[in-house]
């Protein structure tokens, strides 16, 4: 059945994406609640984040290779702070929205309450310790006392950001992924002429005021979907009387937050060590670069997996594995695919991107090479934390984490000195890889997941791995990198399991189907 046709909408990609959606939206299987989810997360996700690529390239050519170092560090710490001061809401109300909104709509109101009043609460006490703080960590951690300012001008930004992560989640749990598609879209919009007047008008500054003014207005836009999200499925949010929830926030918020915490505070302290090395700052302007579309890549596969976890949490009970459910076997290897159609074009062109970001970027590329490498691999392995997610199994989640966290500061410890920006991309690599290949054999140990699962997952790994160690070697042109990419796609699919090849033609005409 072909897509019906749109009035103002070209006959393009685009149109048939919206078409697919709309061919979703007619079924109410979980293979079409799932498609309709990662379309539309796609859809505004894919524009916002062009976007906001787009916006920080400009701004890099406008600050500098130092100045956008600052401006990453700036962001990597109030990162760190926001993540304690989201408390892992977003999630949980992803989790029980889902499971509740049906069954107990009194409950999930509650919950969304609890969640957003929690929130609000945490947002503003780690703000406040930010602004506090702010010029000790400037001048004994960032090596950069001046940054004291924009460091208070962060706060605002973590605030807010605790508070849309709240909403998003909630929104999620309702599966409203078109909604959340249009806010994302508005946001994108946004993002793009604020920052790039804030730096033009005040500099360093006006880079994080433009941040703090678009998340301000994406969190009022949130605020509204949300309240039409709950009038439509007759839940009412509650913010008085929800003592009775308080356990959910021990049960998941907790370990939660502990999961997120110290992947945030890994990244962050080493990127201080990046910071305090010589020439540090203009080193960490080249990561920053690349590190923007490392967050490009992440987003693929955690908007897949935002889509697929209201699902999974819906469906997944009990103690029995769930690898072998349909709709998780196409999560995985949808997942699969989105990561090798993404980092294999970035890693190509990687020489071409990094020239973009001005003078001093150019000849960098290794850093982009390596760095989106490493999280290719890391991420190849995402279906695992949305398993561990929808069954509950956060302290799991938590270790993985931790691990990851120490891997990446101990390996940096040896590498940032001598190699730079590349060094720290190589701590990324072997971090992502060991807890990669460690969790995939842990959770299958314990029956969570399948054998078939374990091996499509360490095989797509060890492939990557294989196509990055080629890509690094000096000299190579792009039509032999090219080659060497494609070579390797190939080796991946022959290696996959034969039930594993016979589902992904399959997959393909369920997507186009909406079924």
């Amino acid at each position: 059945m072909k897509p019906t046709g749109d009035a103002g909408v070209p006959d393009t990609w685009l149109k048939n994406i919206i078409g697919t959606a709309r061919l979703a939206g007619a079924g109410s299987s979980l293979r079409a609640r799932f498609v309709r989810g990662a379309v539309w997360s796609l859809i505004g996700g894919i524009i916002a984040q062009s976007l906001g690529l787009a916006s920080a390239v400009l701004t890099a050519r406008l600050l500098g290779k130092e100045g956008f170092g600052q401006l990453g560090m700036i962001q990597s710490t109030v990162g760190m702070f926001g993540v304690m001061a989201g408390f892992g809401l977003g999630l949980t109300a992803t989790k029980y929205v889902a499971e509740l909104r049906v069954v107990d709509p009194d409950r999930a109101g509650r919950i969304i309450g609890l969640s957003s009043a929690f929130a609000a609460t945490s947002g503003a006490l780690v703000a406040g310790a930010l602004s506090l703080f702010a010029p000790l960590l400037a001048s004994r951690t960032m090596n950069a006392p001046a940054l004291a300012g924009e460091l208070r001008l962060g706060a605002l930004l973590l605030a807010l950001n605790a508070i849309s992560g709240a909403q998003v989640g909630a929104l999620s749990g309702f599966e409203a992924f078109k909604t959340i598609a249009k806010a994302n879209l508005a946001r994108g919009l946004l993002s793009f002429p604020l920052a790039v007047a804030g730096v033009m008008l005040w500099h360093l500054p006006g880079a994080v005021i433009g941040m703090v003014l678009t998340s301000a207005i994406g969190c009022l836009i949130n605020h509204f979907a949300l309240r039409g999200q709950c009038r439509d499925a007759g839940v009412r949010i509650r913010y008085g009387g929800n003592m009775a929830e308080w356990r959910v926030l021990w049960q998941f918020s907790f370990p939660a937050l502990l999961t997120s915490a110290v992947g945030v505070a890994g990244t962050w302290v080493a990127g201080a060590l990046l910071v305090n090395q010589p020439q540090g700052y203009a080193e960490m302007g080249v990561f920053n670069a690349a590190n923007h579309w490392r967050a490009l890549l992440t987003f693929l596969p955690t908007t897949n997996a935002a889509a697929a976890l209201p699902i999974l949490a819906s469906v997944l009970t009990g103690d029995k594995s769930t690898t072998d459910h349909p709709s998780v076997e196409a999560y995985h290897l949808l997942n699969a695919a989105l990561i090798w159609g993404v980092a294999v074009p970035i890693m190509l062109l990687a020489p071409w991107i990094m020239s973009l970001y001005g003078p001093g970027f150019e000849d960098r590329s290794l850093v982009m090479i390596m760095l989106v490498g490493g999280v290719a691999i890391g991420m190849l392995g995402n279906p695992m934390g949305t398993i561990i997610q929808a069954r509950g199994l956060m302290w799991i989640g938590l270790g993985c984490n931790s691990t990851w966290s120490v891997l990446l500061c101990v390996v940096s410890l040896f590498t940032v000195g001598r190699w730079g920006g590349v060094g720290l991309a190589v701590a990324y690599v072997v971090a992502y890889a060991v807890v990669m290949v460690g969790v995939a054999l842990s959770l299958k140990s314990l029956a969570v997941i399948s054998a078939q699962f374990t091996r499509t997952t360490l095989w797509s790994g060890l492939t990557f791995a294989l196509l990055l160690g080629l890509n690094c070697i000096p000299g190579t042109s792009l039509a032999g990198r090219a080659l060497i990419a494609a070579l390797a796609v190939l080796l991946f699919y022959f290696g996959l399991t034969k039930a594993a090849r016979q589902n992904i033609p399959r997959l393909i005409r369920g997507i186009a189907a909406g079924r």
